[in-house]
């Protein structure tokens, strides 16, 4: 093998890093460029070109189409994707799912300053909305299996009247971390604390009975906290997540447009409800992402994801059927490339 040909057979192996596209349409009169600057007798690519091949082949496979929509969509996707990697790795890590009952009956001892009455039932079976447990002293377990976000909540009625900021200082004197007492016009006030392994939310609702009484109910919902191990696995799970559904949209689109209006349609059809809803549950995200930083409350990164994934099963699974769909028609063989169409992309 002559230099020249070890040279362009070393330049063509560099050259992989950029998408099969690319190297169709532009890639000889690349090549053609690296040898024309090569050297007499160079067999090997020099450091330098080397490392703008590979740089410039990564800004390729990142870089969505220069249409508005496309690089909306490219963000959605990446977004999504990065709500599923976080959730799946709740899912396969070691959340410790609900707290004991007894951990619930003590939490509350502490925040009303006597024990509650009443003795906890049987779990109750419920995901993200679960029925509302009846007036008077009671421990109730909700399971929600599908998010994990499992609670023990104690509800209780105090006919002298609830103080929030009295609870408060209970719990801080005990060694919680509390944030503020927050209230609403309707006249729900509300805070959350932190201590250890436990998180708890303590809500003070405005009177149920006839106007004058006092009477007002209260909840407690105690909840296992995130450990660091699943807080850092979450977060590391969600950046794979997101980088790999950013190239996997850039990819699609690269090659939607590349294909025959029939295929761009039927793919376009087949990967409208995943758009609808990958960008529904984005944007929920943000308003629930939204909520604490608002109201200088701890965000709950095991809920989020996973609340928003499980809250609708049957529309997770069919944008995931969506997805899927979409991405093999666009996987099709494409229509034969032309240098206007490849301007545009890139």
């Amino acid at each position: 093998m002559t230099d020249i040909e070890e040279l362009r057979a070393r330049y063509r192996r560099l050259l992989r890093a950029y998408p099969g596209w690319y190297r169709r349409e532009r890639g000889d009169e690349l090549l053609t460029t690296l040898l024309d600057d090569a050297a007499e007798g160079q067999r090997r690519p020099g450091r330098a070109d080397a490392l703008d091949l590979l740089l410039g082949g990564l800004r390729v496979r990142l870089r969505p189409p220069r249409a508005t929509t496309a690089r909306v969509l490219t963000v959605v996707c990446a977004l999504y994707a990065a709500l599923a990697g976080a959730a799946l790795a709740v899912f396969a890590g070691p959340y410790p799912g609900p707290p004991s009952a007894q951990q619930a009956l003590v939490v509350a001892t502490t925040v009303l300053g006597r024990a509650p009455q009443g003795v906890p039932g049987l779990a109750v079976e419920c995901d993200l909305v679960c029925p509302a447990a009846e007036s008077g002293d009671e421990v109730v377990m909700f399971d929600q299996p599908e998010d994990r976000t499992d609670a023990a909540v104690v509800v209780w009625a105090d006919p002298t009247g609830l103080d929030p900021a009295q609870m408060r200082a209970r719990l801080v004197a005990a060694g919680w971390t509390a944030g503020p007492v927050v209230g609403e016009t309707s006249g729900l006030r509300w805070f959350d604390a932190t201590r250890g392994e436990l998180s708890a939310s303590v809500s003070v609702r405005p009177p149920a009975a006839p106007e004058g009484a006092v009477t007002r109910e209260g909840v407690l919902v105690v909840s296992h906290r995130a450990t660091v191990a699943v807080v850092a696995s979450v977060l590391a799970a969600a950046l794979a997540a997101g980088a790999a559904g950013w190239l996997v949209a850039v990819w699609a689109l690269q090659r939607w447009r590349r294909h025959t209006r029939s295929v761009r349609f039927g793919s376009a059809l087949a990967g409208a409800p995943f758009v609808l809803v990958a960008t529904a549950t984005v944007v929920d995200a943000a308003m629930w992402l939204l909520v604490p930083v608002l109201t200088n409350t701890a965000i709950n990164a095991v809920a989020v994801p996973l609340g928003l994934l499980t809250m609708v099963p049957m529309a997770t699974v069919t944008a995931a059927g969506s997805a899927a769909l979409c991405l093999a028609l666009v996987a099709l063989p494409g229509r034969g490339s032309s240098p206007v169409l490849g301007r545009r992309l890139v």
